[in-house]
C-alpha cells in the first residue's frame, strides 16, 4: 500500500482502528441491555444483569488487561474478582460511564497484582507508569491482511510512550470520549485531549524517520 503523504497515512491508521473497533463491537451480542440498564439493575441485587454484564464486558476488558501484561491466568483472575467485588460492593452505585469505571478499576487491579508479585520493572512501579503494549496478537486480527496491516501500527507505535499508546487505544480502537479517557488515565479533560495531540505529533515525526513522509 501507497500514502500519499503523512495525512494519508495517520488516517488509514486511524480508520483502521476504528474498524477493528467496529469489526470487535459487532461481535458482541446486540441482544445485551445498554450498560447503565445493567448497571442500575445488578446494584438493585439482580444477579443475572450481572451474569449479562460480565458476559458482555469480559472480552473487552481481557483485551485491555493483556496489552499491561502478558500474563493471562492474572488479567482473568483479575477480572473474575472485579466483578465479584462489585456484586458485593455497595460502594460505587451511579456512575457517568460503566465501561471506563470498568477499565479503570481493572487497570488499578492488574496494577496492584503485580506491585505485590514483585513483578513490576524499575520505572513501572507507579500506577501511570504501566506499560502498555499494542501488538498485532493483542489486536485479535485474523486475516493474513489484516496482520500484515497491524503489523506496520505495532512498529509504529511501539515508538511511542505506553500513555500514548494507551490514550490511540482509547480513543481509536475503543472509540471512547475525552471525559471516558479522562477517568481511566486519571487526568482532566483538558490533559487527555493535550496527551493525544503530543502522541500524534510523535507519531508524524517517526513516521518521517521510518518512511520519509513529506
Amino acid at each position: 500500500m501507497k500514502w500519499l503523504n503523512f495525512n494519508h497515512f495517520i488516517s488509514w491508521i486511524l480508520n483502521y482502528l476504528a474498524g477493528a473497533f467496529k469489526f470487535f463491537n459487532s461481535a458482541l451480542d446486540e441482544n445485551y441491555p445498554d450498560d447503565s440498564i445493567l448497571w442500575r439493575s445488578l446494584k438493585s441485587g439482580d444477579e443475572k444483569a450481572l451474569q449479562a454484564l460480565f458476559r458482555k464486558q469480559y472480552s473487552p476488558l481481557y483485551l485491555y488487561g493483556v496489552k499491561i501484561t502478558q500474563n493471562t491466568a492474572l488479567v482473568e483472575d483479575s477480572i473474575q474478582e472485579l466483578f465479584t467485588e462489585i456484586w458485593f460492593s455497595k460502594a460505587a452505585g451511579d456512575i457517568i460511564s460503566v465501561k471506563a469505571y470498568l477499565i479503570r478499576s481493572l487497570h488499578y487491579k492488574i496494577y496492584k497484582k503485580l506491585k505485590e508479585s514483585k513483578l513490576l520493572l524499575p520505572g513501572n512501579d507507579d500506577f501511570s507508569a504501566l506499560p502498555f503494549e499494542i501488538t498485532k496478537e493483542n489486536l485479535m486480527v485474523q486475516e493474513e491482511e489484516d496482520k500484515m496491516q497491524a503489523l506496520r501500527i505495532e512498529k509504529l507505535l511501539a515508538q511511542v510512550s505506553s500513555r500514548q499508546r494507551q490514550i490511540i487505544y482509547l480513543k481509536y480502537y475503543r472509540n471512547m470520549s475525552y471525559e471516558e479517557i479522562s477517568e481511566i488515565m486519571q487526568i482532566n479533560y483538558q490533559a487527555s485531549r493535550n496527551l493525544l495531540s503530543q502522541a500524534l505529533k510523535v507519531l508524524r515525526k517517526m513516521a518521517l524517520t521510518m518512511w520519509g513522509f513529506i
